[in-house]
């Protein structure tokens, strides 16, 4: 009978500490994945693209930043001693005007606002202000780090920096106002390069990869991304330069399509995604 006892009051204790077990569980479950949104999220679509129009592009441009604006590209090119702007009629492809940089700054991605064009400068540590009619340079602001990519939303600059973040800067001090992780899912994406807003998210391309993102600004997920080799075998054959990597975006309204196109490339596209 002392066994008997014995073993009902084991199993009724097991069975309270499973029983309290599982409501704990039950509990902190759902707090546990309000924590975690990358479980509830997709993955990022395969976007496809087409191909519109080709034109002419200079291969000696060692291409930073690219953008479209009433009707004319900006470019900026990279390299000690050979850094510069150009703007080009983006109807026409002809050179409309372009500037030379000093030797000792390495541009990078390009932005405009207004009647004004920013630069960042890869190592230099500022904010290069060039008038957009002239191209003459006005002013710098400082900032910390590399500068790699920018673009703006026409409330905050939003600039890369190589890294998996994004940073969201004040418009008149260049402060960091935000930044957010650029990642699929639970997987960051690192090299993020040149920048362009446009249709309400930031696509951003990454170095040495053939791939284009697609961005969410609030969250960082990528929702949509592009595989670009189709562009790239183009110019990247074997034995010729490694640097003829993809980037350079520009966002066209009127055409609902981007032109992209790549380091020391002799071409950039017009294509559409899907």
């Amino acid at each position: 009978m002392k066994m008997a006892r014995i073993n009902v009051s084991i199993t009724m204790s097991a069975l309270l500490v499973v029983t309290l077990i599982l409501l704990l569980t039950s509990l902190s479950l759902p707090s546990f994945a309000q924590k975690q949104p990358y479980q509830v999220q997709a993955a990022a679509k395969k976007l496809k693209f087409e191909i519109i129009k080709e034109a002419k592009h200079d291969k000696r441009l060692f291409t930073q930043g690219l953008l479209f604006n009433d009707g004319n590209l900006y470019e900026s090119s990279g390299l000690y001693g050979r850094s510069r702007l150009r703007v080009y009629n983006a109807k026409s492809n002809a050179l409309v005007k372009q500037q030379g940089l000093s030797r000792r700054i390495f541009a990078e991605g390009l932005t405009k606002i207004d009647n004004e064009l920013y630069l960042l400068t890869w190592k230099a540590s500022k904010l290069m202000v060039f008038n957009a009619n002239d191209l003459q340079f006005k002013r710098s602001m400082p900032y910390q780090g590399e500068g790699w990519g920018l673009t703006n939303n026409g409330k905050h600059f939003i600039m890369s920096n190589g890294s998996a973040q994004i940073f969201f800067r004040d418009l008149k001090s260049f402060e960091i106002i935000k930044k957010i992780t650029v990642k699929n899912r639970w997987r960051a994406y690192n090299k993020l390069n040149e920048l362009e807003y446009a249709q309400g998210h930031i696509w951003a391309n990454v170095w040495q990869s053939p791939f284009i993102l697609k961005i969410a600004p609030d969250s960082g997920q990528i929702v949509g991304i592009a595989d670009m080799s189709e562009l790239i075998k183009r110019h990247q054959r074997s034995g010729q330069s490694q640097e003829k990597v993809l980037n350079g975006i520009a966002y066209d309204p009127s055409k609902e399509a981007f032109w992209v196109t790549g380091k020391l490339w002799s071409k950039r596209y017009l294509v559409r995604y899907r």
